[in-house]
């Protein structure tokens, strides 16, 4: 069971990963993605205490290249005036 939810949340991280740097860094599939993501980094924290601080940089590096997909994305549906 505890390989399985690591697994889960490699493949999670790694969807939203992918999803940030290649596509729409604000969508509404990614936004959901990472909510399920973190909530999966905190449940693999509370089960595998021992996999907690490697957990936790994980999400913080997973953090930062949404910030990059967000940042470096197209931006065109933020304009007020389109």
């Amino acid at each position: 069971m505890n390989a399985l939810l690591i697994a889960v949340l490699a493949a999670a991280f790694g969807y939203v990963g992918v999803a940030a740097v290649l596509g729409d860094a604000a969508s509404a599939n990614l936004v959901v993605g990472y909510v399920v993501a973190s909530g999966l980094a905190a449940a693999v924290s509370y089960v595998r205490p021992g996999w907690a601080a490697r957990v936790k940089w994980a999400w913080i590096i997973l953090s930062l290249v949404v910030i990059y997909g967000i940042i470096s994305g197209p931006l065109n549906y933020l304009r007020l005036n389109a």
